[in-house]
């Protein structure tokens, strides 16, 4: 690392010591087995997949469109804890790129790394009571729909799903604001260096992108009859979350990328201006001195103006808008197909 350590972090408390959420905990434990994180969530699916299976098959269930369905709890609780470590390991590889701009001190750069992948426990029972309220609400409108398919006790279970969810979704509001501070608490950004200025951008289009693929598995375990009935409004609110969480954490330093990039342009409007200027005073004085170099200085700042207005603002790749986009609305195409080639059928 080159340059002296950055002395405004201090600013995002560093070295705050609070109790760490328990989803936290169960990660660096995950993390710290002899074997992939992936191969334990693989393992912790397939278990829960059972015990839910042999719970359908003692509460006499004995349709096999059910009974072998994977339990959307299943299903939801695997996806967000597996998701909540790839997004912990992969913020940690994007903080360390975008070091390049922040110039944090080693020790530093250790607590930013705890501060991002460890949340209050606090917090945690926060976000968990939020949804445990959503689940409530939920709970009034589909309860008899529901347990038309699924007997009462995996209806109770499935509440762990929510404060799951709720700590999940406090861990990436978390994570994202500190992001966005992060990016204000960068001494220089360089237009012309833009690699580290998109490196968190990585991180928040896996989280919106993650979010997504995690609901609709859920959906898709879910009987169709049910499906048709829920899929839209979840459906809507998860793509407006991920929307958000994709662009929020990053609006920031956009709004920082603009205003290097209208400084930079002042600078070569300044320049401009008096290069004219020395060429209408020539013209003036009906002699103007050295017009070759007058016409190669005007060319080059032409050059270095358009250059300048060609440099992106956004802190992303176009490829990565590109990508979420298509990631964004494929499944939703892929569903409005489906539905009309059902009605087409059923014609």
């Amino acid at each position: 690392m080159t340059g002296s350590p950055h002395p405004d972090l201090a600013a995002l408390s560093l070295e705050a010591q609070y109790p760490s959420a328990v989803i936290d905990r169960l990660a660096r434990r995950v993390g710290r087995l002899p074997i992939p994180a992936w191969l334990f969530y693989l393992a912790l699916f397939g278990a829960g997949y059972l015990l839910f299976a042999v719970g359908r098959w003692l509460s006499g269930q004995r349709d096999p469109s059910i009974l072998l369905l994977p339990a959307p709890a299943v299903i939801w609780n695997v996806s967000i804890l597996a998701l909540h470590q790839y997004l912990d390991r992969y913020g940690i590889r994007a903080l360390h790129t975008f070091n390049r701009t922040l110039n944090a001190s080693d020790d530093q750069l250790r607590q930013l790394e705890t501060r991002l992948t460890v949340i209050p426990l606090r917090v945690e029972a926060v976000g968990a009571l939020v949804w445990l309220a959503i689940a409530a609400s939920l709970a009034r409108v589909q309860l008899s729909r529901f347990s038309e398919f699924f007997a009462g006790w995996e209806l109770v279970v499935s509440v762990v799903s929510f404060i799951i969810g709720g700590a999940f979704f406090a861990h990436v509001i978390h994570q994202l604001r500190l992001v966005s501070k992060i990016h204000a608490s960068a001494r220089e950004i360089d237009l012309f260096d833009p690699e580290p200025l998109y490196s968190f951008s990585g991180l928040t289009v896996r989280t919106a992108l993650g979010i997504v693929l995690a609901q609709y598995l859920v959906l898709l375990a879910l009987p169709g009859e049910i499906r048709t009935s829920t899929v839209l409004i979840p459906t809507a609110a998860v793509v407006a979350l991920a929307v958000v969480v994709f662009v929020w954490p990053l609006w920031g330093m956009h709004h920082r990328l603009v205003a290097s990039k209208e400084q930079i342009q002042g600078d070569i409007n300044s320049l401009l201006r008096k290069s004219v200027a020395e060429v209408t005073q020539g013209v003036e004085r009906g002699v103007v001195e050295e017009p070759e170099r007058l016409e190669k200085t005007l060319g080059v700042l032409r050059a270095a103006q358009a250059t300048v207005d060609d440099l992106p603002t956004w802190p992303w790749q176009p490829s990565t808008v590109r990508g979420f986009v298509t990631a964004l609305l494929l499944p939703i195409v892929v569903f409005l197909l489906q539905g009309i080639a059902a009605r087409l059928a059923g014609l």
